[in-house]
């Protein structure tokens, strides 16, 4: 019986090792890389459109019935982009609008929030999914500006930074050939990020200074 625990026990410890691993990383993505938060303004509304998101459309075959029957289907995301760096991946109108008020609502669950930068034409950004899960997964996405209220999806992968390399080989790619551009649609009623959670971690900001700065002002 004794081995038994001590074996549940080691188990035990080894998985939390494991899921801290992740949540780590994801933490240290942030605050030592061009992904750290300082609030400063962008100038993103200069180059493209802001108020509101961006909508693509992901085309991919799912398997319907059995014997299983390949079905063509559609997948919609979003991305909305703030002017102070804050990034938002798969913001839904619906879901901002009935729980931007409860305590386990938008601001707290069920969004991945992120920062974005803007490097000439393209914009790099990076999310992270919200706590309550497994895991904290982390997630990069590169778009291209088209227009002003027009952008492409130049590269998504989940952990690793995106390079070069992986825009080259995502491109040509089933995901790549299959994701519409995205088109502005205009929302008037945007988040705020000063009460999303991630704001108020301090891994999330570029320097304590800065942090610190924040939240004397709120």
């Amino acid at each position: 019986m004794t081995n038994i625990l001590y074996f549940f026990t080691l188990m035990s410890f080894e998985y939390i090792a494991l899921s801290c691993q992740p949540i780590r990383s994801t933490r240290d993505s942030f605050q030592f890389s061009a992904y750290c938060y300082n609030g400063a303004y962008t100038g993103l509304d200069t180059l493209v459109e802001t108020r509101g998101y961006y909508k693509f459309e992901k085309k991919y075959t799912r398997n319907v019935g059995y014997p299983s029957v390949p079905t063509p289907d559609t997948l919609t995301f979003t991305a909305l982009f703030l002017n102070d760096g804050v990034f938002i991946y798969n913001f839904i109108p619906d879901y901002f609008a009935s729980t931007s008020n409860n305590r386990f609502g938008f601001y707290n669950r069920g969004t991945e929030w992120g920062k974005y930068y803007i490097s000439g034409d393209t914009i790099k950004a990076q999310f992270i999914e919200s706590p309550g899960g497994m895991s904290w997964e982390m997630g990069q996405f590169w778009f291209q500006i088209v227009n002003q209220s027009t952008i492409r999806e130049l590269a998504f992968q989940y952990r690793k930074p995106i390079t070069q390399q992986d825009m080259a080989v995502y491109q040509p790619s089933e995901n790549g050939k299959n994701t519409s551009l995205g088109h502005f649609v205009k929302y008037d009623s945007l988040p705020d990020s000063n009460k999303s959670w991630l704001k108020k971690r301090r891994w999330f900001w570029c320097s304590k200074a800065q942090y610190t700065g924040w939240k004397s002002s709120l």
